[in-house]
């Protein structure tokens, strides 16, 4: 979880599900219903590393 300069509306899109979601668990909590967020991270491919697109490395 971290900005990216080139991906400005991703990043806070991504921020902005994350505190979402904290703020649902912690409501949803009251009626012993969890809410979980999954942030997968990157995979290695060929998109990646000498081809990878400016802001992302």
């Amino acid at each position: 979880m971290k900005p990216l300069p080139a991906l400005s509306v991703y990043s806070a899109s991504k921020a902005a599900l994350n505190a979402f979601t904290e703020s649902l668990a912690l409501k949803a909590g009251l009626f012993d219903v969890r809410a979980k967020l999954v942030l997968p991270g990157s995979a290695p491919t060929t998109g990646f590393g000498k081809n990878a697109s400016p802001g992302w490395a």
